[in-house]
């Protein structure tokens, strides 16, 4: 049986359709779970996933803002996201002051449970443009970045 030129490209458009659709549902899927993401802090660290946790900062220069999320300089330098900062509403800077605050809650809350303290250790980003960026936040914060 000979299919019909037609409805070969009506399937073929079709199941292009259904493709993209299915596309389509599993970014959104992905972006919802994103959504759902936290960051837990304890005595032992600061989870940013089930199997992540990161030790307490000795520095609160290592909090940082950085594209509206708050981020902490790993002593390798590499800038880990904490899922679920900065919030998903308002404008640009209403979601980094968000930000600010959350970081200063972190870095309080660690300050005040005995889990850190400032040693005055400045850990530099191995991202260059990170380090932009993080130093960007820190002059318009007040905080100082070393040059």
């Amino acid at each position: 049986m000979l299919v019909e030129p037609e409805g070969f490209w009506h399937a073929v458009v079709g199941v292009l359709g259904l493709l993209f659709g299915v596309v389509c549902i599993l970014f959104a899927l992905g972006e919802a779970s994103l959504s759902f993401s936290r960051t837990v802090v304890d005595r032992t660290g600061i989870k940013v996933d089930r199997k992540t946790t990161i030790a307490w900062p000795t520095s609160r220069s290592s909090l940082f803002v950085a594209g509206a999320r708050v981020l902490v300089a790993g002593p390798d330098g590499k800038a880990v996201p904490l899922p679920g900062t900065g919030g998903a509403r308002g404008g640009f800077e209403q979601r980094e002051r968000l930000a600010a605050a959350q970081c200063e809650e972190i870095w309080c809350w660690g300050v005040a449970n005995g889990v850190t303290s400032e040693d005055g250790c400045y850990v530099r980003l191995d991202s260059a443009p990170m380090q932009r960026e993080r130093e960007v936040f820190e002059r318009r914060s007040g905080m100082t970045a070393p040059r």
